[in-house]
């Protein structure tokens, strides 16, 4: 998470979670999130692991909360990471995709107290409702608690518009694909444009990526990267 919208450059919250499908064999175990650098720098920043009653979304969920200053402080498009989050995946077979949103309303309610931060549920209505600034994207994104009110909300002192998941360009979610060693262009199949992708960088030393075709990520493209490619030539996913 880059960075996050506001409510009188103050105090912030946003949800950023996992949503449920039927569809995948493997499940996001976990999220796990360290903090980064607060928007405000007068905040004291704090990512948690959301919690039954005061959810987003049906799967695992991180919640962040940043608070404590008293003046605004521009948001800027170069800052450093709010929060990271490591996600936990586990049994997953290729063709299993899994989608990653976030939700800009939160409502607090636990007041900051010595020794417990403040917390917040989320939802799109109630009392003491933050709206943190919207989403430059109106994703439409189905909460629990009903469609999240992401609206773009011009309050300065921003920089600039706040888009926060990088999905497609119309909206939509952050997604994790799950797919066969050799697929590299990101299609959901091994394919003649893989393999002449792969032999195109063929022998390449240097400055070599999995998209070209290094497969076990050693720094060239080999015989033992073809090896895996025609492994797995012409296997697909539904579409």
């Amino acid at each position: 998470m880059l960075t996050i919208g506001y409510l009188g450059g103050l105090d912030r919250g946003i949800a950023f979670g996992h949503v449920i499908s039927e569809f995948n064999h493997g499940v996001v175990a976990a999220l796990v999130a360290t903090p980064g650098s607060a928007v405000n720098p007068a905040n004291t920043p704090w990512p948690f692991a959301a919690f039954n009653g005061a959810k987003a979304f049906d799967g695992p969920e991180v919640q962040y909360v940043e608070w404590g200053a008293d003046a605004p402080a521009v948001i800027r498009a170069d800052a450093p990471p709010i929060f990271l989050v490591r996600i936990d995946i586990r049994d997953a077979l290729p063709c299993d995709v899994f989608d990653f949103y976030v939700a800009d309303y939160v409502t607090i309610w636990r007041d900051w107290v010595p020794g417990f931060p403040p917390a917040g549920a989320f939802s799109t209505t109630g009392l003491n409702t933050l709206d943190t600034g919207g989403d430059a994207v109106p994703d439409q994104t189905v909460t629990l608690a009903g469609v999240d009110a992401d609206q773009p909300v011009p309050v300065p002192p921003g920089a600039y518009e706040v888009d926060y998941v990088d999905g497609p360009a119309g909206g939509g979610p952050a997604t994790i694909r799950v797919t066969w060693p050799g697929e590299l262009d990101y299609d959901l199949r091994v394919d003649l444009q893989d393999l002449a992708t792969l032999l195109a960088h063929f022998g390449t030393p240097t400055d070599i990526r999995y998209e070209d075709g290094d497969l076990d990520e050693d720094g060239a493209v080999s015989l033992a990267d073809l090896a895996s490619l025609l492994a797995f030539f012409g296997h697909t996913c539904p579409r």
